[in-house]
């Protein structure tokens, strides 16, 4: 397993793709101009894949909650609301 978010940056783009995929816990999903960004929690990082629909094009991670906010509108919360 890698230790630390340094290492995880250091991985190739295919090699991280693989470990989210077997690591992280996923979050959530939204769609921007024609990519899908998948949301991942990943030990102490939050990790945004990004596709474009074929293949994994970019992989950001964030070591604070402070990313989460531009999901907040995205979550349906109404089932807990009523019910």
């Amino acid at each position: 397993m890698i230790s630390t978010g340094n290492d995880f940056q250091k991985l190739p783009l295919e090699l991280k793709s693989l470990y989210i995929h077997a690591y992280g816990t996923y979050l959530m999903s939204k769609e921007y101009e024609e990519m899908t960004i998948h949301l991942y929690q990943l030990d102490n990082l939050y990790v945004e894949v990004w596709e474009d629909f074929v293949e994994v094009m970019h992989i950001k991670t964030y070591n604070t909650n402070r990313c989460l906010s531009k999901y907040l509108n995205d979550i349906d919360i109404s089932n807990v609301l009523h019910g």
